[in-house]
């Protein structure tokens, strides 16, 4: 009986010795950090008898099935939370970040607690789902908890991931069939402005051909007068110009969905504004010996929102200098029985006020010098040079038959001079008419119900209670048949 009882006592000396080392012991980080890096699995020594060889592969197959599907996770079991962290929460964030893990999975179970860390799932659905996890550790052990909270974890991040796919794909293809609608929708209405405003040129150029025609037949092949046959030749290039234009507006009319660029239907509307000036000065010009001109009906082409300087631009009647209203002076040139008004810069404003003739430029057009204001397709704001060459007046008034460049000449009626009273061809006068000439990533979650809240950017984790070494050799080693 002594000996039993001495027995006994040795026992629990030995038992009572040894307790405060195994209950002292921690983790080896350095060790722990080493073997993840490698490894899929981490088992600190005091707790490798709580895992079977059978558990251990377990999860190592686990490890690579999930690995085949996009995975990197790692398992650790360790007695307790190392010394400086209060939770293994905050212990098992920490060690995420350090390993990189960043979308990979870290379990890590400890005797009486788990925790999760992965930043492809959010904190509450992490915590939810390592709660739900207690039980199958308690009942089935740490391997068996383990391979269900990853299971767990894995299939709710893709099935949020995949939802967020469909989601955002649905979202791109609503935007791009709005986006394609809007697209058509503006094409269309484009397209049907643009048409409108061709529709609109065509039908001046139809009108302006149909005045054209009729021109030509008050005017005849040969008229008898210097100033018909003048008439005649002008005529001619106006219905030249008008079958350019013509042939302008049909490569238009084949423009695709946008319809013609305005830019261009702007030139065709130039040209036409051209057209049709010119033969209502040539209206003007003959109305004497032939009267039915005036007779013939010309388009309205002024649009309401255009400016009257932007559709007709002056230049100076001798050089073609373009010129703004400010600059621009007003006199009256004796052309014959005619008086017109032009208008012309400073500079050769001055030079008329001194008694002197400037010569008028001249360009080439139909193989012969004409007047600038002669040729259709001399526009001032593109074609002006400083230096020039021309003609003079009286040289001009042999020439002059059809006079009225919208440009240049105020639009108004020639005013005749009876010859009794006839004046000096150089006589002219200022007008005031133009004015004065000076003018990241979300937080991991952490759960208080193992040491309580806590700070920090912890992962889940879960109290499952103690597992002690009856529990363990119970019910860890693997189901019971």
């Amino acid at each position: 009986m002594v000996k039993l009882i001495r027995a006994i006592l040795l026992v629990l000396i030995l038992t009572l010795g040894l307790f405060p080392a195994a209950a002292g012991a921690q983790p080896d980080l350095a060790e722990m950090v080493r073997v993840l890096s490698r490894e899929d699995l981490y088992l600190e020594p005091t707790m490798a008898g709580r895992m079977s060889q059978a558990d251990r592969q377990r999860l190592a197959a686990k490890a690579a099935e999930l690995r085949g599907r996009g995975w990197t996770v790692k398992f650790a079991l360790i007695s307790r939370p190392p010394a400086g962290f209060q939770s293994l929460g905050e212990f098992t964030s920490e060690l995420h970040r350090y390993l990189n893990l960043r979308d990979g999975l870290l379990i890590v179970a400890s005797q009486n607690a788990v925790s999760a860390k992965t930043d492809r799932l959010g904190r509450g659905e992490t915590q939810g789902l390592t709660d739900a996890s207690r039980r199958v550790f308690t009942s089935e052990g740490y391997a068996a908890g383990m391979a269900y909270l990853a299971d767990s974890i894995v299939a709710e991040a893709e099935a949020r991931e995949a939802a967020g796919r469909t989601a955002t794909g649905l979202l791109l293809g609503l935007g791009f069939l709005a986006l394609v609608g809007l697209g058509a929708f503006l094409a269309v209405r484009l397209g049907s402005s643009r048409r409108a405003r061709l529709k609109e040129l065509q039908g001046w150029h139809a009108e302006l051909t149909a005045a054209a025609l009729e021109f030509d037949r008050v005017l005849g092949p040969a008229p008898t007068s210097a100033r018909g046959r003048d008439g005649r030749r002008s005529l001619d290039l106006v219905l030249d110009h008008l079958v350019e234009v013509g042939s302008k507006l049909d490569r238009l009319g084949r423009a695709g969905l946008f319809g013609p660029k305005p830019r261009a239907m702007a030139e065709v509307a130039r040209e036409l504004q051209e057209a049709r000036d010119r033969l209502a000065a040539l209206a003007d010009s003959l109305a004497d010996e032939f009267p039915e001109l005036k007779e013939v009906g010309l388009p309205d082409m002024l649009r309401p929102e255009a400016q009257p300087e932007a559709q007709f631009p002056l230049a100076c009647f001798f050089c073609a200098r373009p010129l703004r209203p400010d600059e621009a002076r007003e006199v009256v040139l004796e052309l014959g029985t005619e008086r017109r008004r032009v208008v012309v810069d400073p500079e050769h404003y001055e030079a008329l006020r001194r008694g002197e003739q400037p010569p008028v430029r001249t360009v080439e057009a139909g193989g012969r010098q004409v007047p600038w204001f002669e040729d259709p397709n001399f526009d001032p704001r593109r074609d002006y040079r400083p230096s020039y060459s021309g003609i003079g007046l009286p040289e001009l008034l042999l020439l002059w038959g059809l006079f009225g460049h919208p440009v240049t000449v105020v639009a108004t009626q020639p005013e005749r001079t009876p010859q009794a009273e006839s004046e000096p061809r150089d006589t002219w006068f200022e007008s005031p008419l133009f004015g004065p000439p000076d003018v990241a990533n979300e937080e991991a979650a952490e759960s208080p119900l193992d040491f309580g809240a806590g700070p920090g950017d912890w992962a889940v984790e879960s109290d499952f209670g103690d597992m002690g070494d009856v529990d363990v050799d119970a019910g860890f080693d693997g189901p019971h048949a």
